[in-house]
């Protein structure tokens, strides 16, 4: 057993827990690769690839288990015909025989609670201890986009979350707050804030051939369950079942916002009437014709990437991971 330990060297708690988790398993030999700047989790990545590790484990926030597992994929991948499908694109059988564990160390910590284990390192420390079950019994879905920046069509994966609209305005903004807030204030804030100045604009989103077009402030393609620092938008949402559960959330006020937002905190679908929910496996969201405002951002995972249109696709199984999906 080959085990490489990639660090986001920024964050604090990335290296304890790094170390806490080799204490759980002296029979085991860690190699451990901290990163020095933002930006080289692919390097870093693709450097334990080559030298024959098979099972990653990413000590981080959303953002860097991201950024490991886009550069998982590409370092597997066949060409870069865009217009293709990504199934058809990348070596998903090299992929799947490499195994990926999570461990969280970021201000958001979201991805996690859609597993058993929450990220736990005493869990991991376990199985990694005890030898690993079949590889078939631990995939999980990962989710593909293609959409627009200023230089063109790019595409990228995601384990968590991807949204449309608002959710990146909220991103931007909690990151223009100070630290010492703590990270629950920095997300309600931004969050409070977004929902009181964002403008909606007018979209067409295509679900597995669905139709629908209207006002979005919020269009949420989700795998796992939980964005922003614990609000459940989606806690039907499963990592293994090759489907995207898809909410649409139109301008809310204040006092329906405050409403919704009990709901979100507890893990219960949302009320309001004019949130649209849909099921499926790939999904398209374009800007409606005659919109005179800028495409809405893309924010996946916590960073934000682009702009509308773009195209998503949910790849069934194509992970294997070193914990289990939470079941509902």
């Amino acid at each position: 057993m080959n085990v490489a330990l990639l660090l986001h060297g920024q964050k604090n708690r990335a290296v304890d827990l790094g170390q806490k988790l080799a204490s759980y398993c002296p029979e085991i030999t860690f190699t451990t690769f901290v990163s020095s700047r933002i930006g080289q989790g692919e390097e870093l990545c693709h450097k334990a690839l080559n030298q024959g590790f098979d099972h990653l484990i990413f000590i981080g926030g959303d953002g860097w288990f991201n950024e490991g597992i886009n550069a998982l994929c590409k370092y597997f991948k066949n060409h870069d015909d865009l217009t293709s499908s990504a199934e058809d694109r990348y070596d998903w059988q090299a992929i799947a025989m490499i195994r990926v564990g999570f461990v969280p160390a970021g201000s958001g910590n979201d991805f996690v609670k859609s597993l058993s284990s929450k990220g736990s390192v005493h869990s991991l420390g376990t199985l990694l201890s005890a030898g690993t079950p079949k590889k078939e019994d631990m995939r999980m879905d990962v989710g593909h986009a293609v959409y627009q920046t200023e230089k063109g069509p790019n595409e990228q994966f995601f384990i968590n979350i991807a949204d449309v609209g608002m959710g990146s305005a909220a991103m931007k903004r909690k990151e223009k707050l100070p630290i010492w807030l703590g990270a629950t204030m920095r997300y309600l804030m931004a969050i409070v804030g977004s929902v009181l100045s964002y403008k909606p604009v007018t979209c067409s989103i295509n679900v597995d051939g669905v139709e629908w077009q209207g006002e979005v402030s919020n269009a949420v393609v989700a795998q796992g369950q939980c964005f922003g620092h614990g609000l459940y938008v989606a806690p039907d949402a499963s990592l293994i079942d090759g489907a995207f559960d898809v909410i649409v959330i139109p301008p809310f006020g204040f006092r329906d916002f405050v409403k919704q937002y009990v709901h979100l905190r507890k893990a219960r679908p949302l009320t309001h009437p004019g949130v649209h929910t849909f099921r499926g496996s790939k999904v398209e969201i374009t800007p409606s014709p005659g919109n005179n405002v800028a495409p809405p951002e893309l924010e996946m995972d916590g960073d934000h990437i682009g702009v509308i249109p773009v195209r998503f696709e949910c790849l069934k199984q194509k992970l294997t991971i070193l914990d289990m999906p939470k079941s509902h």
